[in-house]
């Protein structure tokens, strides 16, 4: 392990997860003491750039397009949104993740399971609204490690697949309206995790 001394915030959305990624990245301060990576599934035309400029529109943090290798800093967005999955390495930097053969670009999964693996107990998962199970086994292994696992509950999700299959795993310790997710992720954060 690296002397890092910040938490990672790992956050999945699909299916209507712009706005709750919006909801979420617009309260945090700047000077949250934890980077975040975002994975988020868009089409294959959708273009970063205009992902990185909206989200950057709203949040008072540092939002980027990782590169392989990017060492992670605190009060930095790092998004996720096409090309190879991506993981976190052990010394706290993008890496491309070890198991690419998800259908999912990016697959929160492989962000989740590389946080847990890199940050333990300092990892946070957040799972927000979408179609389907990917971030669930993810969301299992960062509670596994003792990490912080919160999922976005039914009634603000667009389409309440992905947090109720983490939910049904057991692997969602907290299940929040989004507009509550910003507050239990400061204070996980200050708290240590």
């Amino acid at each position: 392990m690296s002397d890092r001394t910040h938490d990672i915030v790992a956050i999945g959305a699909s299916w209507g997860g712009l706005a709750a990624i919006q909801t979420v990245l617009r309260t945090l301060p700047a000077t949250l003491a934890a980077a975040v990576v975002v994975a988020q599934h868009r089409s294959p035309d959708s273009h970063p750039t205009a992902f990185r400029d909206l989200l950057d529109g709203v949040t008072p943090l540092k939002v980027c397009e990782p590169l392989d290798k990017d060492m992670l800093e605190p009060g930095t967005v790092y998004i996720s949104v096409r090309g190879p999955n991506i993981g976190i390495s052990a010394d706290g930097r993008i890496e491309a993740a070890r198991d690419q053969r998800s259908p999912h670009r990016p697959s929160i999964d492989a962000v989740f399971a590389s946080a847990a693996a890199s940050f333990g107990a300092q990892a946070l998962g957040v799972l927000l609204t979408g179609m389907g199970e990917d971030g669930a086994a993810g969301m299992a292994a960062i509670s596994a490690a003792g990490g912080l696992t919160v999922a976005q509950d039914e009634a603000t999700s667009t389409v309440y697949g992905m947090p109720r299959a983490a939910v049904e795993r057991g692997a969602a310790r907290l299940v929040l309206p989004d507009h509550e997710l910003a507050r239990a992720i400061q204070s996980a954060v200050a708290n240590g995790g």
